[in-house]
């Protein structure tokens, strides 16, 4: 005779503890929006310095970064309270106590000075603001030149695409530093052109590339779908992968790569809805 369990009740539910009373929502909606927003950008900040402290060469960087920016800061009060103008200007500074110029490291002049008998601290010290407003003004015209295009491109696709890839590919051909020389020789060149070159020939090279990438892979993603062989053999047709690209798929999850992307090499991998095993084979031709 078999024997006869008796299923146990299920316990009851514990009362959830994350319902905010009456007050307690009061008080939240008391709350200033300014503040609640300042608290998520900080909150959001701090997640993003966690993720990018785990690179020590990322860390490396923004001690130099914070070490320069100190230097454009001190430069002026140490003019104005320790440095004598006449020997420590960048521009006309001279020291007259030493004879010979330039003048080796000493405690007077911490990098020595140069054949004009200007102090190379002092210069180096000035220089480090225009540095900086050329670093982001470059950076600012790279990142809105970079995002249009490779937006623009892998939403449209075709002529358009072909037509930026290959102007993509002249600009990541070309070397900066000759370019730079010879509009230099040419042209008298200022701080604000300079940083609009940079910022130009950066933005219409390997940043479009990357750029195009990641739009394409938010585009396939965005149907819910997944991305099919048809798809994949037309962006590789438009150049997006390589000639002897293959994929492998995993699970739904197809993997591609790696991609050579402006110099750099990633992988990608995206929602697949074709079942193409064949023998067991997760390997895929494009």
């Amino acid at each position: 005779m078999a024997e006869i369990t008796k299923q146990t009740p299920a316990p009851p539910l514990a009362p959830a503890t994350d319902v905010l009373s009456l007050e307690e929502r009061q008080a939240v909606l008391k709350i200033p929006v300014w503040k609640v927003r300042l608290q998520l950008a900080w909150r959001g900040l701090r997640t993003n310095f966690a993720l990018f402290a785990e690179n020590p060469v990322g860390l490396v960087g923004v001690a130099i970064i914070v070490w320069f920016g100190l230097m454009a800061l001190a430069h002026p009060l140490l003019m104005e309270t320790v440095w004598d103008q006449n020997t420590y200007h960048p521009v006309s500074g001279y020291d007259l106590s030493i004879e010979v110029h330039p003048a080796p490291p000493s405690a007077a002049h911490l990098l020595g000075t140069d054949p004009l008998g200007r102090d190379v601290l002092s210069q180096l010290m000035w220089s480090t603001r225009s540095e900086f407003a050329l670093g982001i003004i470059a950076a600012l015209v790279t990142v809105i030149i970079a995002t249009t295009i490779g937006a623009v491109t892998a939403y449209f696709g075709g002529l358009v695409d072909t037509l930026f890839m290959r102007f993509a590919d002249l600009i990541i051909m070309t070397p900066f530093v000759t370019v730079l020389i010879v509009l230099s020789a040419l042209f008298d060149v200022t701080l604000v052109e300079l940083a609009l070159i940079i910022g130009i020939l950066s933005g219409f090279g390997a940043a479009t590339v990357i750029i195009k990438s990641q739009a394409l892979t938010i585009k396939v993603r965005d149907n819910g779908r997944g991305v099919t062989l048809e798809q994949l053999r037309r962006a590789k047709s438009h150049g997006v992968l390589g000639m002897s690209e293959r994929a492998r798929h995993f699970g739904g999850k197809l993997e591609i790569g790696p991609i050579r992307a402006g110099g750099t090499r990633v992988r990608v991998w995206l929602p697949f809805n074709e079942n193409v095993e064949r023998n067991n084979d997760p390997v895929v031709d494009l």
